[in-house]
């Protein structure tokens, strides 16, 4: 009885103070009689109140969260020159060179790594040359990004895509460049491009404006 009267004092005090007031006011009816609840019953209804209180708080904690993802800006890069798949990829902010290569599957076994700042920061709408091994480029093109689009196109690394920006070229012709560069290697001047099958001096006066070789 003592342990009982030791565990539960909460209880206990309760019911002297009521078991007295109905002593001190004999007056009082059964249903002035106020019905404690059992002991269980009151743990349980504690429970329920702070599973409630849980809820909630983990509610407005949820509705508190943000999605950083959502912050996340992509940029367009364009790849191209010794890369298994040259193409416009859409890289988040803050990339690096690295990252927009392992996106394009890699670069081939002619590309010449030493050149290419593999750790350099991507920038909107630039365009990553991976130039071949024994081509001198530009150290605009060296590895390097090339935001101006305005440069000259390179017809030593320019693939079918870009050669068929050129004026006048489509791509019939811009396979004919390419083949002629896949049987003849790096054209060593611009005038060889007249060489090309489908391109006349008509042609050449046209595009040799927009085209480089280094």
């Amino acid at each position: 009885m003592g342990e009982f009267i030791k565990n539960h004092k909460f209880l206990v005090g309760v019911c002297i103070v009521i078991i007295g007031a109905m002593i001190y006011n004999p007056n009082t009816s059964k249903d002035d009689i106020i019905i404690l609840p059992k002991e269980n019953e009151l743990v349980e209804e504690l429970n329920a109140k702070q599973l409630q209180d849980i809820d909630i708080t983990s509610e407005l904690s949820d509705n508190n969260i943000v999605d950083n993802s959502e912050n996340i800006q992509q940029i367009p890069v364009y790849i191209c020159g010794e890369i298994n798949n040259t193409g416009v990829y859409w890289v988040n902010e803050h990339s690096l060179i690295q990252d927009v290569i392992n996106m394009a599957g890699g670069v081939t076994s002619d590309a010449d790594m030493t050149a290419i700042n593999l750790a350099q920061i991507l920038q909107p709408n630039s365009q990553v040359v991976v130039p071949k091994k024994g081509v001198i480029l530009n150290t605009i093109n060296t590895g390097q990004i090339n935001n101006t689009g305005e440069d000259k196109i390179n017809i030593n690394l320019a693939d079918l895509v870009q050669l068929e920006t050129l004026p006048n070229i489509g791509e019939v012709k811009a396979q004919a460049i390419l083949d002629y560069r896949e049987e003849h290697g790096s054209f060593s001047s611009l005038e060889q491009l007249k060489e090309v099958s489908g391109i006349g001096e008509k042609t050449y006066e046209g595009l040799k404006d927009s085209i480089r070789i280094n």
